[in-house]
């Protein structure tokens, strides 16, 4: 947990406590980088993105690069999440919940069970890599 402001952009930051779960070294790679917002919190600070679930935008990120595992279960979980949580972020490094940690502390045991849950969905595959074949004369 690291208390820092989530920089939104050059101009916007907001100030909440990250929580933060490291995928294992041996996971997959991600074939991206994801930042939801919540949509109230994205007007305040004159950010957009497109809109994802009730609430919620999706202000970094596309989510073709997300498995239809990975998008019904984050979209099922984060309507569940309480109002003092305004943004996820998920990539090939960590997944992180940015809140600003109002009462609803009883969340963080939950948390520590699902997001785990949620990172272990099997990914999106990398595409393959053209190797030049060498010519031998």
């Amino acid at each position: 947990m690291s208390v820092l402001p989530l920089k939104i952009n050059d101009q916007a930051r907001v100030e909440g406590a990250a929580y933060r779960w490291m995928r294992l070294p041996d996971a997959p790679p991600l074939l991206g980088f994801w930042r939801w917002i919540r949509a109230d919190v994205a007007r305040e600070v004159g950010q957009f993105g497109a809109p994802w679930v009730k609430g919620w935008i999706l202000q970094q990120g596309e989510t073709k690069n997300l498995t239809s595992a990975q998008q019904t279960a984050l979209a099922a979980w984060i309507t569940t999440l309480p109002e003092g949580v305004f943004a996820i972020e998920w990539g090939s490094h960590a997944f992180a919940i940015w809140w600003d940690e109002r009462p609803e502390s009883d969340q963080l045991e939950a948390w520590a069970e699902q997001v785990p849950e949620l990172m272990a969905l099997p990914a999106l595959a990398l595409p393959k890599a053209k190797v030049a074949q060498a010519r031998v004369w």
